[in-house]
């Protein structure tokens, strides 16, 4: 399952868990636009255009918008781009909603097991990974409760 990093809420964390060089797009270009270079040529060398006449410059602005496409253009003209794919982010992001996930289940009368069960095969992960991310992202939680 492909987690869209469009729909992370907590702006801070996502920030936080960026590479420098997305950090550096979204500070030139916003998050939102930085996002969808990601998922649209994350983990691939993108060659800049000289002018949005072009191939890739068409695209830019079919996607980004032209304004957002010029600053691109200015700032990286002619250069080729690698876009990280933000894998960190996308794995944190898909274990925060298989946790979500599990604890609705559960809020519902159903044993831990049986959610875990019913719900890894949707993230396309293993119960003994799931049971591991569930314990990882819930410790702190636990711990906090206890003050």
């Amino acid at each position: 399952m492909k987690v869209d990093i469009h729909t992370m809420t907590h702006t801070d964390t996502i920030t936080d868990m960026l590479p420098e060089q997305i950090k550096e797009l979204a500070c030139l270009i916003g998050l939102t636009a930085t996002l969808t270079l990601v998922d649209k040529f994350g983990g691939l060398s993108f060659e800049m255009p000289h002018s949005t006449n072009t191939k890739n410059g068409k695209w830019l602005v079919r996607e980004l918008g032209a304004d957002i496409a010029n600053v691109l253009i200015d700032r990286h003209k002619g250069e080729k781009l690698y876009i990280n794919n933000c894998d960190a982010l996308r794995v944190y992001l898909r274990n925060q909603a298989l946790v979500g996930a599990i604890l609705a289940c559960m809020e519902t009368g159903t044993s831990q097991h049986r959610a875990i069960q019913e719900t890894a095969p949707v993230f396309g992960i293993t119960e003994r990974r799931a049971y591991e991310i569930l314990k990882e992202m819930t410790a702190g939680k636990a711990q906090l409760n206890l003050f």
